[in-house]
C-alpha cells in the first residue's frame, strides 16, 4: 500500500501498487482521470463517514487515515480466504469488513468493468438500457456503468440484502452520477422485468460450488 511518512498527506492512489496494476491497465488520459475521482470520493467518504469527526475534519489523506482503513482491508481479504467458511452471511454488518472492500476492491472491480462493457455489442449503444446488478455491494458496477455511458439514460437496479454496505453505495452514487442516470438499490430482483446487461461481481462467490452453476442458470 505504501508508507509515507508520519503526519504526512497520503496523495497516492489507494490500493497496492496502483501505478503498475490497475493505472497500467488504463492506458487512456480519460480513464485515468476517471479513476482520480473515483478515488477521491472513496477517500471523503471513507474519512467522513468512518472516522471520529475531529479526524474526518483534517485535510487531505493522512499515514494515520491509511493506517485505521488498511486494517479493515487486512481482515477482509484474510476473512474471504483462510477463513471463508466460518464468514457469517451478513458479514458486511461489521464496518471493518466494509471499509476494506471499499479501500481495496472497489477500484480493480471497475476497471474490470469497464473491460466487460468495452466488449459490448454495437446495438446497446446510444440507447437507453436498464442494468441488473447481483449482489451490488457498494454499487461499482453502477459506477463504471455510469462513467462508461456518460450521455446514455440509464435506469440501474442494484440488488443488495446488506442495508449497511447499500447505505455506502447510495452515498457514492449521489457524489458520482449526472441527473439523467437512475439507480436504485433494493433487496431482490423485480419480476418479470426486462432487462439489456446483468452483472454479478462476486455474486457467485458468496455460493458453494454446487450451487454456482444451477444459479448462474436461473439468471
Amino acid at each position: 500500500i505504501g508508507h509515507p511518512k508520519r503526519g504526512e498527506r497520503w496523495t497516492e492512489p489507494l490500493g497496492t501498487n496502483f501505478e503498475n496494476v490497475i493505472l497500467d491497465e488504463a492506458k487512456n488520459l480519460p480513464m485515468k482521470s476517471i479513476l482520480k475521482k473515483l478515488e477521491e470520493i472513496l477517500k471523503t467518504h471513507l474519512k467522513t463517514t468512518y472516522l471520529p469527526p475531529h479526524r474526518a475534519r483534517t485535510p487531505g489523506w493522512t499515514h494515520h487515515d491509511l493506517k485505521f482503513f488498511a486494517r479493515g482491508a487486512d481482515l477482509l481479504s484474510t476473512a474471504l480466504t483462510e477463513g471463508r467458511a466460518d464468514l457469517p452471511k451478513d458479514y458486511f454488518n461489521k464496518k471493518e469488513y466494509r471499509t476494506g472492500f471499499l479501500i481495496y476492491y472497489v477500484l480493480p472491480t471497475f476497471v474490470k468493468v469497464w473491460k466487460c462493457l468495452e466488449q459490448l455489442p454495437p446495438y446497446l449503444r446510444g440507447r437507453p438500457l436498464r442494468i441488473w446488478d447481483l449482489g451490488s455491494g457498494p454499487g461499482t458496477v453502477a459506477l463504471a456503468c455510469s462513467a462508461f455511458f456518460p450521455d446514455q439514460p440509464l435506469e440501474i437496479f442494484g440488488f443488495e440484502q446488506n442495508r449497511n454496505i447499500k447505505r455506502d453505495a447510495m452515498a457514492l452514487w449521489q457524489k458520482w452520477a449526472p441527473l439523467h442516470h437512475r439507480c436504485a438499490f433494493v433487496h431482490q430482483p423485480i419480476p418479470n422485468q426486462k432487462i439489456d446487461l446483468a452483472f454479478a461481481s462476486y455474486f457467485f462467490t458468496e455460493f458453494p460450488p454446487h450451487q454456482q452453476l444451477r444459479l448462474s442458470e436461473q439468471i
